[in-house]
């Protein structure tokens, strides 16, 4: 018994010699082995995390200007991020950093927009490290856009980000079908959608009206009548002046026509065609009755007499109140208004220099609108670029109240973290 248990523990003791240099490099090096991918997994997961923690500060960030835009007016933004000035009157007003570029410079053309980081990128050239309310460039398009931008905002969890919003309203314009796609367009209204009471309007039967009496009247009189048409020229003359003595503002247009032949010495043919006074209109709010502004414009629903050789239509306004727009539409569509050289001029005065002049549509613009260099008078029309007339035509306009498209971005060392994106009415004039 006790030489087996000897033996035993001799065993025993041969068997605990331990591990040799060999097998322990072996161990040292297998677990270093699957030590490197578990580090490598460690480590992205940190970056994953942090690059995960970053986009939540910016989102959240986002969240936050985004509720600020659409709470706030354009003129309590401007007053907040470029501060206030005195203008000539003396108002205190808001102060407006432009940024120079149209819609298409800094948004890029369509199908090549711009990233959020070159937006940003483009503002902080124009704002510096200052945070700004920047104007962009109406152009043509005449549908301003706003850019806010904020250099180095920080998150709730005091992560940095540099803001991009951006307040863009001709996104919502130029389609044809009635959506929000078209929010802010403006069409050539028809006959039946105007305040005939509060806005002079004047139709193609009234233009027409003493047409068949004048060249009855010439021939009665032996005039000598073109031979390619029947009445040489029309000229037709629409006044709009302050009617004086009104206790509110009010405003009086009156249309005369002028018909001429070649006889030696010239007949003509002359006629009152329209008048009509307009004041400012009153609406009753909660029993009370409250003025309007006076806003009564010129609509000409005009067709040429293929009869009549020249046809001129002069729009004297020479009145200092209410709103200063013509609007003329061709009833012709398809047509021009070039046939003969018709002339459309708008002037302040009867002797005074044209302010506005239509010519063979030579000075339409793209979208075809001309404005005098004022501001005060403006022409609209269906007439395109081209001279053509097309029904339901869609116009540009100086609208106080647009649908804009907003945009927030958060950008930090040139890439974007978060990006949220939303709708705002917003009224420019602060109106």
């Amino acid at each position: 018994m006790s030489d087996h248990g000897l033996c035993k523990s001799a065993d025993t003791i041969r068997n605990n010699k331990g591990f040799s240099l060999v097998e322990l490099i072996i161990c040292v090096a297998i677990l270093a082995v699957a030590t490197v991918p578990l580090y490598q997994s460690m480590t992205l997961s940190t970056r994953t995390n942090a690059k995960a923690q970053s986009k939540q500060n910016a989102t959240s960030l986002a969240e936050s200007v985004m509720e600020e835009i659409k709470a706030s007016s354009i003129e309590e933004m401007k007053t907040k991020y470029n501060g206030t000035e005195t203008d000539a009157e003396g108002k205190v007003i808001p102060k407006t950093f432009n940024l120079g570029l149209t819609d298409t410079g800094f948004f890029g053309a369509s199908g090549a927009e711009t990233t959020a980081t070159t937006r940003a990128s483009t503002a902080k050239s124009k704002a510096g490290s200052s945070d700004r309310l920047l104007t962009g460039d109406p152009g043509a398009l005449k549908q301003p856009f706003y850019v806010l931008y904020k250099h180095d905002a920080v998150s709730t969890q005091g992560e940095k980000f540099d803001v991009i919003a951006t307040l863009r309203s001709s996104t919502y314009m130029g389609a044809e079908n009635a959506n929000a796609s078209d929010a802010n367009s403006k069409k050539i209204p028809k006959i039946e959608e105007i305040d005939s009471l509060n806005q002079a309007v004047i139709t193609t039967k009234e233009f027409s009206k003493y047409d068949k009496a004048a060249l009855d009247y010439f021939q009665q009189n032996g005039a000598s009548i073109d031979a390619g048409k029947k009445i040489v020229s029309k000229e037709i003359t629409i006044e709009k002046k302050d009617s004086p003595g009104a206790i509110y503002d009010q405003v009086s247009v009156d249309c005369r026509v002028i018909y001429r032949d070649n006889s030696t010495p010239v007949h003509t043919y002359q006629r009152d065609i329209f008048s009509g006074t307009f004041g400012q209109p009153t609406d009753v709010e909660g029993g009370t009755t409250k003025v309007l502004p006076l806003a009564s414009n010129i609509y000409l629903f005009y067709k040429k007499n293929a009869d009549i050789a020249n046809e001129t239509i002069t729009v004297i306004d020479s009145a200092t109140k209410g709103t200063h727009k013509v609007y003329l539409i061709n009833q012709n569509v398809g047509s021009t208004l070039t046939i003969n050289g018709t002339t459309v001029t708008i002037k302040e005065s009867e002797s005074g220099t044209p302010v506005i002049r239509f010519y063979q549509n030579s000075q339409l613009d793209e979208n075809g609108n001309i404005n005098d260099a004022s501001g005060k008078h403006e022409l609209i029309t269906n007439m395109t670029a081209s001279g053509s007339a097309t029904e339901g035509h869609i116009y540009n306009e100086e609208a106080s109240i647009r649908i804009y498209d907003v945009n927030v971005s958060l950008v930090k060392d040139g890439v974007e973290y978060a990006s949220l994106h939303s709708t705002k009415e917003a009224n420019d004039k602060n109106e």
